[in-house]
């Protein structure tokens, strides 16, 4: 027998790596959903940038977010909430601190809206209350907000209140007019004061769940907004080189808050179907209210220094608008693990626009006054019915949308034909393609559209509307309706460290309803709509970002759009845009972010060209437990800065140049407070088939 014992071998333990999804993207024909857990420095990061890195969604400097040029609605977990695009907007240059939220959903097509939606999905818990409080003050604005939500069992219950005040700065321009019909030259030297705009809104909102299957939503929203401005405006007028007229012209103009207010209403129920092994149903019931009321009051005095009367250079006017809209709609879906996706709308609207003008000017040298008072009402219906179905297979999905609409107006000054009536079909076709490292998707779309009759406001003389800078705008009902067909495409690959997205569209329009602008003998412009023969418009956009190192990135970016317009069979005109630039970011230590910008835009748009110019940024983020600090300063390298345009129009010619300031500044603070308690089966607690 051996003196010793055989020593047992330990158990070896093999690392065993699970492999996951940990791409924040998850795209289809339908649309994308990004799950912003999987963002690197997520919580560095203002709502802005990361909603950029959705591929085609792009979020300006006004804070408009729009999908390749397009418009969106902007949702809360997939309704329509009453004063929620509103709390997106003011948070778009603050942090996500808090994880407010932890998914937005992008869908192309949404058939309850007719048009691409942005849905933020928020954290889902139990009970409790959590909230944030944003504050930021700038060069240009300021604004403050605040929302709590209330959640408990059945219910979630969010409030928000929120204050704006923008003061853009002051201006000075100089402006050269020459007139081809009358042979007159006209030169003014404007100094417009800053234009302030404020603006406040209350919303509140449930979701009531009031068992697995059904789900009621209600809010409601009321706020008031106030503008005003001041413009000095010496006008020198030639004709035929010879000086006839001089003049120093004082323009006010106000929106008073207090009758500017706005209301809105929401209601939507859903009901789901249990599901079973393949099947899914669900049926969606919206309705929606709008009231809104506008009064803009102008005052215009204007003192001869030659003794020579003008029209129409010393008036006021009242101009009053009344809108109420009601909205609703029915919906259904069903989803088969086979048949795929399928979803039909019903949806209409009305509107009722009251429209006011009270016009007091003076007729001739010695102070006669004539009052000019009209009032309109337009009366708009609209019905459309929507069928879609979409279906995923390996590596490819895809989703095609069929529209058909009807729509009425009734406007009370057109006397002889006050009624006009338009029927429009639609289709619309979308292709994504998954690739090695990446994807492609295709989309196209045809559409028709005529004049929006809502916007001719102040209707004088069957169509005509004097503005406050001696201006005519004349709306044309009985244009044709433009047609356009519409492509569109986005390449989006990964390549090791690289990042690579390119998009581009393509849109050709017969019958296209533009402006031009032209004048009459007694040189007062005059704009109104007309049809061109054609109108094509191309628009690139690529976009390289590189992640060389653990916390910096890099990214590089061209944008150039491409316009063709023919007029007429004799007559075309061409429009080219262009932008590059460069952004960069550093992740020092966690929680400390540094960001800088640079790019260059120019060109020319339709009937007119701007010099190019240079936009710089530099920024800075820190979070400190629920607090977040941003610190941006913007176009430091050029505080002030001149700018030319020229205007190439229907009758005349015009070019300008203009002084104002251009650096900026603003700081933001986020304070994020509450104690929620999540639930186990609380989104982001699942694991998903596709995370494994």
């Amino acid at each position: 027998m051996n003196s010793y014992a055989q020593e047992k071998k330990p158990i070896e333990l093999k690392d065993v790596t699970i492999k996951g999804s940990n791409k924040p993207l998850r795209e289809t024909a339908k649309g994308v959903i990004l799950d912003i857990s999987k963002i690197a420095d997520a919580k560095l990061l203002t709502l802005a940038e990361i909603l950029k890195t959705i591929p085609g969604i792009e979020v300006d400097d006004k804070g408009k977010v729009s999908y390749m040029g397009k418009e969106l609605t902007v949702l809360r977990d997939g309704v329509n909430v009453a004063g929620f695009s509103n709390q997106i907007t003011n948070s778009l240059n603050s942090s996500n601190t808090g994880n407010s939220y932890k998914r937005i959903e992008l869908n192309l097509y949404d058939l309850k809206t007719e048009g691409p939606t942005l849905s933020f999905v928020a954290t889902k818990y139990e009970q409790g209350y959590f909230g944030s409080v944003i504050a930021n003050a700038g060069s240009n604005s300021s604004m403050a907000m605040g929302n709590m939500s209330l959640s408990k069992n059945k219910y979630l219950l969010n409030f928000s209140t929120s204050g704006n005040l923008q003061y853009a700065p002051s201006s000075e321009n100089y402006v050269k007019t020459f007139f081809d019909q009358t042979l007159a030259q006209e030169n003014r030297d404007l100094k417009i004061s800053g234009i302030n705009i404020q603006n406040y809104q209350f919303s509140v909102a449930n979701s009531y769940f009031i068992n697995p299957k059904s789900t009621l939503n209600a809010s409601v929203s009321y706020g008031s907004s106030l503008t005003k401005y001041g413009i000095a405006n010496r006008m020198q007028q030639y004709q035929n080189g010879a000086l006839n007229n001089e003049s120093i012209t004082a323009l006010d103009m106000r929106n008073p808050m207090g009758k500017n207010p706005n209301l809105g209403a929401k209601l939507s129920y859903i009901y789901k179907i249990k599901k079973s092994e393949a099947v899914s149903q669900r049926f969606d019931i919206a309705l929606e209210y709008d009231n809104n009321h506008t009064l803009s009051e102008t005052s215009v005095n204007t003192q001869s220094l030659l003794n020579v009367f003008l029209p129409n250079s010393n008036y006021n006017s009242d101009n009053t608008t009344k809108m109420n809209n009601i909205f609703g709609l029915l919906g259904y879906e069903f989803n088969h693990e086979g048949l795929g996706d399928f979803e039909f709308v019903a949806r209409y609207f009305n509107r009722k626009n009251y429209q006011r003008y009270d016009y007091t000017y003076q007729t001739d040298l010695a102070g006669n006054l004539v009052n000019l008072f009209q009032d309109n009402n337009i009366a708009y219906n609209y019905g459309a019915l929507l069928a879609s179905w979409s279906k995923s297979f390996k590596g490819l999905s895809l989703r095609t949308v069929l529209k058909q609409d009807y729509s009425s107006d009734h406007i009370s000054n057109l006397k002889g034909r006050d009624k006009f009536t338009f029927s429009t079909f639609s289709p619309y076709l979308s292709l994504q393609r998954s690739l090695k490292n990446g994807s492609i998707r295709l989309e196209a779309q045809y559409s028709q559209s005529r004049p929006n009759l809502n916007n001719l406001t102040n209707i004088i003389n069957y169509g005509a509307q004097y503005d406050t800078d001696n201006q005519v705008i004349i709306g044309n009902p009985y244009l044709k309706p433009s047609k356009s067909l519409y492509f569109s495409g986005i390449y989006n690959t990964n390549v090791k460290s690289i990042n690579l997205v390119f998009t581009g569209n393509y849109k050709h329009t017969t019958d296209a309803i533009s402006t031009f602008d032209t004048t009459d003998v007694s040189n007062v412009r005059i704009r109104t709509y007309r049809n061109l023969a054609s109108r094509n418009d191309y628009n690139g956009n690529l976009s390289i970002n590189f992640y060389l190192l653990p916390r910096f990135t890099v990214q590089l970016f061209t944008n150039h759009i491409f316009g063709a317009f023919k007029v007429s069979e004799k007559e075309s005109t061409n429009a080219y845009r262009w932008s590059n630039g460069l952004t960069l970011g550093f992740t020092p230590v966690p929680n400390i972010r540094l960001g800088a910008n640079s790019s260059i835009s120019g060109g020319s748009s339709f009937q007119s060209k701007t010099k190019a110019q240079i936009n710089t940024g530099l920024s800075a983020t820190y979070i400190k437990s629920k607090l977040n600090f941003s610190l941006s300063i913007n176009n430091f390298h050029q505080p002030y800065f001149n700018n030319y345009n020229w205007i190439y129009g229907y009758g005349y010619q015009t070019s300008s140049q203009s002084r104002s300031r251009r650096i900026a500044g603003n700081l933001s603070i986020n304070y994020s407070f509450g104690k929620p308690a999540k639930t186990t089966g609380a989104n982001g607690k699942e694991i998903k088939k596709d995370d494994m």
